[in-house]
């Protein structure tokens, strides 16, 4: 509110506003009530076309400091006007407050200023302007403490079952839904999204359905519905999304790797659900795909061919593909592991039994146990350990052995932990082993560490 520079009517209601600032600062009812009426009196004289906003600018004042509203009215003469610019002003006061009431508050009136905008010309019905309401009234809603909005929202239902009032501005799905259907932007529907995706239940599946049929080339939608498809163990559907996907944006790092990783889930749950001869097919797809051929790739290929054949009948199939596991691993004891996993995965354990450890090659099992690697015994002390590792990390320096390196380097921070150590003898025992093991393995002479130990002992005593 502007006023004529010197003039002494202006000058005393600036003083009088001042005052009315000051009082609502401090907190004080009497005074704030107090030093209402100067101030509409001053207006009054001062500008006379303006006390109609200043009345609305004070009710919302003092509503948002809890005074008495039938004190306050008294206190101006009268009531304020309580149209969409009132409505306004008291959302945008009661949304700043801390106070979950007042929040609550706040989402009610601006629900109310939406119609009144539109009763009085500010903005179309099905405008952007009521889109930008509903998510911001939804926006406010996650603020609310869920307790407190579960309660407000089943009082809300047992009120429209009796009396029909509706409430939709305590129901954030609501809307949510409402601004999108007003506002159908990528934006709009990521908030739904990003809500939905906080509740339990299939709610952003839903989300992201109604977000898809809408606006079928936003690729955010299907990589959603896509993931939830796999984690159901829905690899058709999966598989279905991808190439969606695949069609909006073929580059995209989710399209990567995907299809690989899908057809193989399609493979193992035909293969639980005992359909063989379709597992066969996921994995003539498989085949064809470049990422099958990478790394690790072809031995799982083979690894699955094994357990399609053996759970197909086919035992000669079969036995060449454990034969090409082995051959591409480079062990029996690393491909039997990876068998035994393809196995489980599918539930048929029975086509990838492990067998005993007795049973690998003394080179397979200083491959698996961290003491084989290291070469000491059980009950080898730290200093052992340690004397143990440097000797085999002389002897396989990473330049120039770099797996075995590894496997030592391993084998050394399983030990050198006590705790870890101490798992490692607890649990390591094969009570399927043959009893003629029993007595075969050596018994290592026991080495001198040094006069060191028993000195640290003696100093002890």
């Amino acid at each position: 509110m502007r006023f004529a520079r010197g003039s002494p009517r202006a000058s005393t209601l600036q003083s009088a506003l001042e005052a009315l600032d000051q009082a609502l600062a401090s907190g004080g009812k009497g005074r704030i009530l107090k030093a209402i009426r100067p101030v509409l009196d001053q207006c009054q004289q001062v500008s006379p076309g303006r006390p109609e906003s200043l009345r609305q600018h004070i009710s919302v004042r003092c509503a948002v400091a809890d005074l008495d509203p039938a004190k306050v009215v008294a206190a101006m003469g009268g009531p304020s006007r309580h149209d969409a610019t009132f409505l306004r002003l008291l959302a945008r006061g009661m949304e700043e407050s801390q106070n979950p009431e007042q929040v609550v508050l706040a989402c009610s009136m601006w629900e109310n200023f939406r119609h009144a905008g539109v009763q009085e010309g500010w903005f179309a019905a099905n405008g952007p302007e009521a889109a930008a309401l509903s998510l911001h009234i939804a926006d406010l809603l996650r603020r609310l403490p869920d307790g407190l909005l579960r309660e407000l929202q089943a009082s809300a239902w047992s009120r429209s079952k009796t009396s029909g009032e509706k409430t939709p501005y305590l129901f954030p799905e609501e809307m949510y839904q409402r601004a999108c259907a007003l506002d159908p932007h990528p934006e709009t529907f990521a908030q739904w999204m990003d809500w939905a995706g906080r509740q339990r239940g299939d709610q952003a599946a839903r989300v992201a359905q109604a977000w898809h049929k809408i606006r079928p080339r936003d690729i955010e939608p299907v990589l959603r519905l896509l993931k939830d498809a796999e984690a159901r163990g829905a690899f058709g559907s999966a598989l279905g999304y991808l190439a969606k996907v695949e069609q909006i944006d073929g580059l995209h790092p989710a399209a990567r790797g995907a299809r690989l990783r899908l057809v193989a889930g399609s493979a193992l749950r035909h293969l639980q659900q005992k359909k063989p001869a379709l597992a066969a097919e996921d994995l003539a797809e498989m085949s064809t795909l470049p990422q099958a051929q990478q790394g690790d790739g072809p031995a799982f290929l083979a690894a699955l061919r094994f357990v399609v054949s053996a759970a197909c009948g086919h035992s000669e199939q079969a036995a060449t593909s454990r034969a090409d596991v082995e051959r591409l691993l480079g062990s029996g004891a690393a491909a039997a592991m990876l068998l035994f996993a393809v196995a489980t995965a599918s539930k048929q354990r029975a086509f990838g039994q492990l067998g005993s450890v007795q049973e690998l090659s003394r080179t397979e099992r200083e491959t698996m146990d961290p003491i084989e690697v290291l070469g000491i015994s059980q009950n080898a002390t730290d200093e052992e350990i340690r004397a143990a590792y440097l000797l085999k990390v002389r002897e396989c320096p990473p330049d120039r052995a770099p797996e075995k390196f590894e496997k030592i380097r391993d084998a050394y921070e399983i030990l050198r932990d006590p705790r870890r150590r101490l798992r490692h003898r607890l649990f390591s025992a094969d009570p399927g082993a043959p009893l003629a093991s029993l007595f075969t393995d050596e018994v290592r002479p026991r080495r001198f560490v040094g006069h060191g130990p028993w000195l640290e002992v003696l100093k002890g005593k």
